[in-house]
């Protein structure tokens, strides 16, 4: 069983840099004109779920000692997205890096990605997911953000293949 945990220093460097956006944000709605505001308001909400579900969310599971990847013979947990999933490797297909949310990350392809889009979230989650399919043609649930974990995405990918492939070859 492989656990990789996530960064202490990327989470808390994330966080920080989200409360500053989200003040700058604040002064921006308060000083701008009229047309700028409805902009600064609907960014401000998107830094807010942003530091919400992204970044407070991995910085309670590193502080009750959790995982961000956790790989063993059945399949990968993945903790890095809003809603924590269990995928089996007869499932997965392949890994993929890619690029998601503005960042390189790796993609899981599974059998049925679909499958993906119908876990039950919260009500807020399960509307946005909703909106996001509009704009996406992958399941959310299915990247890997390596930016919140103690690993280099190539590290991470060659890591992800080697299991796959042994599991494949058995």
């Amino acid at each position: 069983m492989v656990e990789i945990k996530f960064k202490k220093k990327k989470l808390i460097t994330s966080t920080v840099l989200c409360l500053a956006f989200m003040i700058f944000l604040v002064y921006a709605t308060i000083y701008a004109s009229n047309s700028y505001k409805p902009i600064s308001i609907f960014l401000l909400l998107v830094a807010i779920h942003i530091l919400y579900f992204h970044n407070i969310k991995a910085l309670k599971l590193y502080y009750k000692g959790y995982f961000g990847i956790k790989l063993n013979e059945i399949g990968i947990t993945n903790n890095t997205q809003e809603t924590n999933i269990f995928i089996p490797f007869e499932e997965i297909v392949e890994f993929r890096n890619g690029y998601y949310r503005s960042q390189n990350q790796i993609y899981i392809v599974t059998v049925h990605p679909q499958k993906y889009n119908e876990i039950k979230r919260s009500t807020y989650l399960q509307y946005l997911n909703k909106l996001g399919m509009l704009f996406r043609s992958k399941p959310d649930l299915l990247w890997i953000d390596v930016n919140l974990l103690d690993i280099t995405e190539k590290e991470l990918l060659s890591l992800l293949r080697l299991k796959l492939n042994k599991l494949k070859d058995q």
